[in-house]
């Protein structure tokens, strides 16, 4: 099976990774985008989330990943575990200081929006 993937972030492929990516320091901000093949608002929402790779690349301690839920052993991940719904972006910042975990969750509409304001929030 074939991956559809929803962005141009950085793809995780493997718990390592993932965990690697998320267990983030300092002024570090990891953007966890987690998606799966069949996601109407993930195809609708694509451009947009696209756009924050430029809106915040003066922002290099900000790093955007994309995980999808058909890659075999993604959700055994015990922050995909709790991904319910497509998409669910997890935004982490000093991630042992919160208890190991994310900042925020974002998992209804308006994506977009409401992640611009996550970030802000952590920065």
């Amino acid at each position: 099976m074939s991956i559809v993937y929803h962005s141009d972030y950085t793809k995780l492929t493997t718990i390592n990774q993932q965990s690697n990516a998320y267990t983030v320091s300092g002024e570090d901000v990891a953007v966890m985008y987690y998606t799966r093949n069949v996601c109407a608002m993930c195809t609708e929402i694509k451009d947009d989330m696209n756009a924050l790779l430029t809106t915040y690349a003066p922002y290099t301690y900000v790093k955007f990943y994309e995980i999808s839920q058909n890659v075999t052993g993604n959700q055994l991940d015990p922050q995909f575990y709790d991904v319910n719904s497509f998409p669910t972006i997890k935004v982490f910042k000093e991630y042992e200081m919160n208890d190991n975990s994310p900042a925020f969750i974002i998992n209804t509409t308006p994506y977009v929006s409401t992640l611009i304001d996550a970030i802000n929030a952590v920065l």
